[in-house]
């Protein structure tokens, strides 16, 4: 809710309704001598919300002006109503009911006394509805996986959302993944959801004080630019990472004793080691199952098979030998850390599963 200021002539629909909604509204408004006498002398308010903006409570006041100005309750002359892009509305309050709501100083209960609806009731009946219908999608989701959804189920669900989400202007945010996890594991026992620790990429929030950046470090190797930490968060929970701290760990030349941008690319570089030793077993299972091949098969092989594999181990130990002097004083360092998030990312998982 906005009050824009008091109309003190015609002119002012313009100047104090200027991008709040069209300009047709506004035409229509002040060409209208009704709406005109009715307006000038008094406060005008504004109310709006789409997908992208807005709250419940400008929702449920649109929604009440509309249903009142159908019934005679309110003057249609004092309200220019609209409907806009992105499921949402915006009006324009004027004349004696603008003055009412502008002296309820903001405050949602006298606001809606203003206007004359129960904040509490029609505010517990919208959130009932958006709760509902987020139940209703997630109940699709499972069932699509092959899960049976039971009305205690049903019941579990809306408890927990009503517990761990909040109302927008038209719908319940919440995070469905987080859903989906406490419902199939708590309620359906499907235990395989649950990564090891082993699978988990860790990451990692470092500020470099000098270049006054941040950046997300992984226990994959990988470095990203953002902007902040909370942008660190967004990018952790929908890329499926698990961030071992909400805090930046400040970069200096100083820093010791935590990973930095190189000892994250050691961990990647130790990870490259493994596929060498791999590689390698493969080179040789395959060299012992040659010997008791026919010639055209051991040299068609060892061409293209042996070959690649050769090239490849190459490649990877070129890499590691490339960067070894200056990343073999840091492995310690890094495997340390590496093992210190890990814990990090046990112990949330533990508590996470309690």
């Amino acid at each position: 809710m906005k009050d824009l200021g008091i109309i003190k002539e015609k002119n002012d629909f313009h100047r104090l309704g200027h991008n709040m909604v069209s300009f047709g509204t506004l035409d229509d408004g002040a060409a209208n001598e009704e709406i005109v006498s009715k307006a000038v002398g008094h406060h005008i308010i504004y109310f709006g919300y789409s997908d992208y903006g807005g709250d419940i409570f400008e929702k449920l006041c649109c929604q009440s002006v509309c249903a009142k100005v159908d019934k005679q309750e309110i003057d249609p002359d004092t309200v220019l109503h609209e409907n806009t892009a992105y499921s949402g509305e915006q009006m324009l309050v004027l004349g004696e009911l603008a003055d009412k709501i502008a002296e309820a100083n903001n405050d949602p209960y006298r606001i809606a006394d203003a206007i004359g609806f129960d904040l509490d009731e029609d505010l517990t009946k919208l959130e009932y509805k958006y709760i509902t219908n987020a139940v209703d999608y997630m109940v699709t989701e499972f069932q699509n996986d092959g899960l049976e959804v039971t009305e205690e189920d049903r019941e579990f669900m809306f408890e927990w959302l009503e517990q761990n989400g909040r109302s927008t202007a038209n719908d319940w945010d919440f995070n469905s993944q987080e859903l989906e996890k406490v419902f199939k594991e708590e309620r359906k026992g499907v235990s395989e959801l649950r990564e090891s620790v082993s699978d988990i990429v860790a990451a990692k929030v470092v500020y470099d004080k000098d270049a006054d950046s941040y950046t997300l470090m992984t226990t994959a190797g990988d470095e990203i630019s953002i902007g902040s930490v909370e942008d660190a968060r967004e990018y952790c929970r929908k890329h499926g990472l698990s961030l071992v701290s909400d805090d930046a760990e400040t970069l200096t030349e100083s820093t010791l004793g935590y990973p930095t941008a190189l000892e994250y690319s050691m961990v990647s570089a130790r990870e490259n080691a493994k596929k060498i030793i791999e590689n390698a077993k493969k080179i040789q299972s395959l060299l012992e199952t040659l010997e008791s091949s026919d010639m055209d098969s051991k040299e068609f092989k060892v061409k293209y098979d042996g070959g690649n594999l050769l090239w490849l181990i190459e490649q990877e130990a070129n890499l590691i030998v490339e960067h070894s002097e200056s990343l073999k004083d840091k492995l310690a360092a890094a495997d340390k850390a590496y093992a210190e998030d890990m814990e990090l990312v046990k112990k949330a998982s533990s508590q996470s599963a309690e």
